[in-house]
């Protein structure tokens, strides 16, 4: 059967009209511009499925999109122990603990504390009005100053040891940060880096140490352990220590 098309003439057998609007036809019907969707689902183009498999090759475990200039997104990886954020003149990253704390108002504080544990006041360390006494010609005696003042989610981020070291023969003092743990029996933990540098010399002392951050957890104490070793004439005294630690507000 042969019809004519409004195109003027030129003639087209009926069962060829609908190619003309088809891919590729003579009068193709394009979608572009149009507003809603369509009724039929659409295929999706290859070049589109390509580049979607392209760009999950760029994520890697724990990582997560994020752009920090305008329309370029990159995979940001998430560490363990972090939070995603941003602080201040920075770009969208895995924050530290120290950035964390900073950013939720963490201050550095520094406490005084004096309250000292004596194991026999009588024949070792000694309380007197300057804290805690050592006397002459006594080999390796421990006293311990609790650190009271803690709570929970504290940071101890350094101490001094203040004192004073009366030496006529041969003295030493050793000081270190110790963890007591909630265990059957009791453990102790020495602190990584909580130890001073040994006291041998005559004279006043104000021992900065600087030990690994250790946060406070529960089900345990902390305390610095002192031992004190004395030569005929030598004495020890230990004023207390300042303990500076980071505490959320």
């Amino acid at each position: 059967m042969t019809t004519w098309h409004s195109e003027p003439a030129q003639e087209l057998l009926l069962e060829d009209h609908n190619t003309r609007h088809e891919n590729g036809g003579a009068d193709e019907v394009s979608v572009a511009g149009l507003s809603g969707l369509l009724a039929d689902d659409q295929h999706v183009l290859d070049a589109e499925v390509t580049a979607v498999a392209v760009a999950l090759t760029l994520y890697d475990a724990q990582s997560i999109l994020a752009a920090v200039s305008d329309n370029t997104p990159v995979a940001v990886t998430v560490g363990e122990q972090t939070l995603v954020g941003r602080i201040t003149s920075g770009n969208i990253t895995a924050l530290t603990v120290a950035q964390v704390i900073t950013l939720l108002g963490g201050t550095s504080r520094t406490f005084l504390v004096n309250a000292f544990h004596f194991p026999d006041p009588i024949s070792e360390w000694e309380p007197v009005l300057q804290g805690a006494h050592l006397v002459a010609s006594l080999t390796a005696k421990v006293c311990w100053l609790p650190l009271n003042f803690l709570k929970l989610g504290d940071i101890i981020t350094a101490y001094s040891l203040v004192g004073d070291a009366i030496e006529t023969n041969a003295l030493t003092l050793d000081c270190k940060l110790v963890r007591v743990n909630k265990a059957n029996p009791l453990t102790t933990t020495d602190i990584t880096n909580g130890a001073i540098t040994q006291i041998i010399a005559d004279g006043n002392f104000d021992q900065a140490v600087n030990p690994d951050d250790e946060t406070v957890i529960t089900d345990s104490q902390y305390v610095l352990q002192f031992t004190g070793t004395t030569g005929v004439a030598d004495e020890i005294y230990i004023l207390g220590a300042e303990v500076t630690i980071t505490r959320l507000i």
